[in-house]
C-alpha cells in the first residue's frame, strides 16, 4: 500500500472513536475522528462539510443537486480484552494489519477516500457529483442519517463499504425482544451483556448459589461463531440441585437455543423460506436480567425481508407461556433489486476486477443501507475470507493487506462506473 495511504489510516486508527448508545451526538472523540477525516480530505485538496460534529462530506464533480454517493463510518465497538496488539495502532503483522475498526469502518472508508482522490488525480471528469459522506454513529443506532437528512438531500443512489461482496441485495430485519416471567428468587447477574454481541462471560447468583460460565464471543449476526455464556450458565442451572422451578426456568431457556442458531425450537421452523433459502432466521439470547420479581431474557432475532414482526410474534410466544414481553429494538429489513441500474455498475466493477463471477448475498447484519434511501452494502469483506463473521468486533481485528490493495481497486473502478 501507498505510504501516504498507511499514514493517513493511521490517523484515524489512533483515535479511540468508540459511540455507545449513551453519548450521540456528544462523543467528543467521533467527532474528533469526524474532523480528523475531514481534514485528511482537505489536505488534498477537497472542500469539507462539518454537520455538527455528527456527520461530514466531501465532494467532487458538477455543482448539483443530484449525486451518487459513498457513506461510510468512523465510529468503532469497544476493543475488549485479548488484543495481541495496541487495537489504537495500527500494526504490520505479517500479511495483516491489526487495529480497532480497520476492517469496520475506517481501513474500508480510508480505501474510498482514496479511490475517489485517485480518479481526480488521474484527471476523470466526473458527469455527475460524486459525495464520500463519513458517519459517526453506525454502531449504535445510525442516528446522524436523520441528522444528515435535515441538512441534505438523499442520494440517487448510495454504497456502504460495510459488508460483504460482490454486492449485499438484503439485510435481513432486527427485532429483540424482553421476555419477562414472574420469579419468586433472589437473582444477581454480573456479565457484559450487549444486544450486538453473544454473552462471553456470565456470573448467575440465585438464593445465594452461584453458576459461572465462560464460553467465546461474537457479532449477535454470527452467534454460531461464538459459545454463547447465557446459553451455557442455563444448562448448568437447570442441572444443579435449585428449586424446581429453577430448574424448569433454565432448563426450558437451554433447550429453546443449545445447539441450535435458528429458532428452531421456538417456532421460527414453521416459516416457509423457499421464497429465498439464502435469507435464514438468526436467534440468540444476548441478555438476562433481574428486578422487582420479574427475570427477563432478551433475544435477538434476524429474520428474511419477507417475513414481518407481526408474523414472528403469532409464532414464538407460545413457546413462552405466562410470560409477558416488549419490543427492545427494531430495525426493517433492506433490499435492494440487483437488477438497479446502479447496482449492476458496482457489480460490474467487482467481477472486473476479481473475475469472481459469484452472485449478490443476503446478509444478517445491519448497516447504513437500513437507514439512508437508495444505499446498498458493497464490500469490503471478500467471500472466501472468514475475517468479517470471525473478526470484526473481536478482539485483534485485521484486515489483509492484499485486501486493502483490492478493495481500493476495486471501488475505484465502482466510482469510475457511478460518475460516468
Amino acid at each position: 500500500m501507498d505510504a501516504d495511504f498507511i499514514k493517513d489510516l493511521s490517523r484515524i486508527i489512533e483515535i479511540d472513536s468508540i459511540s455507545t448508545h449513551e453519548d450521540f451526538p456528544d462523543n467528543a472523540k467521533c467527532s474528533l475522528c469526524l474532523e480528523e477525516m475531514l481534514n485528511i480530505c482537505e489536505s488534498y485538496g477537497f472542500k469539507s462539510n462539518n454537520i455538527d460534529g455528527v456527520v461530514g462530506y466531501v465532494d467532487w464533480g458538477p455543482d448539483s443537486e443530484d449525486y451518487v454517493a459513498c457513506l461510510s463510518h468512523l465510529d468503532v465497538v469497544p476493543p475488549k480484552d485479548g488484543w495481541n496488539t495496541d487495537p489504537f495502532k495500527l500494526t504490520e503483522v505479517g500479511d495483516k494489519f491489526f487495529a480497532r475498526g480497520v476492517l469496520d469502518d475506517k481501513g474500508p472508508t480510508m480505501c474510498c477516500f482514496y479511490a475517489m482522490k485517485s480518479l481526480r488525480d488521474d484527471g476523470v471528469i466526473p458527469k455527475k457529483k460524486f459525495r464520500m459522506i463519513f458517519g459517526t454513529n453506525e454502531e449504535c443506532g445510525s442516528h446522524e442519517i436523520e441528522h444528515y437528512l435535515a441538512h441534505e438531500k438523499a442520494p440517487e443512489f448510495c454504497f456502504t463499504p460495510d459488508s460483504e461482496y460482490p454486492i449485499t441485495y438484503a439485510e435481513k430485519g432486527i427485532v429483540n425482544y424482553k421476555i419477562n416471567y414472574k420469579f419468586d428468587h433472589k437473582v444477581q447477574v454480573k456479565g457484559d451483556m450487549n444486544r450486538n454481541r453473544v454473552p462471553e462471560e456470565l456470573t448467575v447468583i440465585i438464593d445465594g448459589h452461584e453458576f459461572y460460565a465462560k464460553g467465546r464471543g461474537a457479532h449477535a449476526a454470527w452467534p454460531f461463531c461464538g459459545e454463547n455464556a447465557l446459553i451455557k450458565v442455563a444448562g448448568i442451572i437447570s442441572k444443579s440441585d435449585v428449586d424446581e422451578d429453577v430448574r424448569i426456568y433454565f432448563s426450558s431457556l437451554y433447550n429453546g437455543f443449545v445447539d441450535n442458531h435458528d429458532g428452531r425450537r421456538i417456532g421460527l421452523d414453521e416459516f416457509d423460506l423457499s421464497k429465498d433459502p439464502s435469507q435464514t432466521f438468526i436467534c440468540t439470547p444476548y441478555k438476562l436480567s433481574y428486578k422487582d420479581g420479574i427475570i427477563s431474557v432478551n433475544i435477538s432475532i434476524r429474520y428474511p425481508t419477507f417475513v414481518t414482526e407481526t408474523e414472528i410474534e403469532n409464532k414464538i410466544f407460545k413457546y413462552f407461556p405466562n410470560t409477558t414481553h416488549e419490543v427492545r429494538r427494531a430495525v426493517p429489513p433492506a433490499f435492494m433489486d440487483v437488477e438497479n441500474e446502479n447496482a449492476q455498475k458496482l457489480l460490474k466493477a467487482y467481477r472486473d476486477i476479481t473475475g469472481d463471477m459469484s452472485k449478490p448475498v443476503s446478509s444478517t447484519g445491519g448497516t447504513y443501507a437500513k437507514h439512508l434511501p437508495n444505499t446498498v452494502a458493497f464490500g469490503a469483506a471478500f467471500q472466501n475470507r472468514s475475517s468479517i463473521q470471525n473478526v470484526v468486533h473481536n478482539a485483534n481485528e485485521y484486515m489483509y493487506k492484499q485486501d486493502l490493495a483490492k478493495n481500493l481497486e476495486i471501488y475505484k473502478a465502482a466510482i469510475y462506473n457511478l460518475v460516468s
